[in-house]
C-alpha cells in the first residue's frame, strides 16, 4: 500500500474520531436555574397554555376569524416551545421540527382534561 494512501486513511480516521468525540468534549448546557427563574418560566408556561385555551374557545365561538386565529395560535405555540426549551435547559434556537406543537399540544390536552370534565 503506498505511503499516500496510508496518510489519507489516517487523516480520515482522525476526522471521523474528532467528529464522534465532539459531543463528549463539549460542556453540557447549563440547567442551573435559580428557583425564581424557574418559577417565572413555569408561570409563563401556564400563561401561554391559558391563552391558547382561551383562543381556541374564542375561535369555536366564532369570535376570532380563522386567519387571525392561525397566526396568533402559531405565535403562542412558538412562545410555548421556547419556554419548554428553556425549562429543559436547551440553548439552541427554536426549531419547530425538533420541539414544538406535539409537546405543547399534549400539555394543552392534559390541561383541558383537568379544567373541563
Amino acid at each position: 500500500m503506498p505511503f499516500g494512501s496510508i496518510l489519507l486513511i489516517l487523516a480520515l480516521l482522525l476526522i471521523v474520531g474528532f467528529i464522534l468525540a465532539k459531543p463528549f468534549l463539549q460542556a453540557p448546557a447549563s440547567t442551573n436555574f435559580s428557583q425564581e427563574e424557574e418559577l417565572e418560566l413555569l408561570a409563563e408556561r401556564e400563561r401561554i397554555i391559558e391563552a391558547l385555551l382561551e383562543l381556541d374557545f374564542d375561535q369555536r365561538m366564532g369570535k376570532v376569524p380563522t386567519d387571525i386565529y392561525e397566526t396568533q395560535r402559531e405565535h403562542l405555540v412558538r412562545q410555548g416551545a421556547e419556554v419548554l426549551k428553556k425549562l429543559d435547559g436547551r440553548s439552541k434556537e427554536f426549531d419547530r421540527t425538533e420541539l414544538g406543537e406535539a409537546d405543547l399540544e399534549a400539555l394543552i390536552a392534559a390541561h383541558k382534561a383537568k379544567r373541563w370534565p
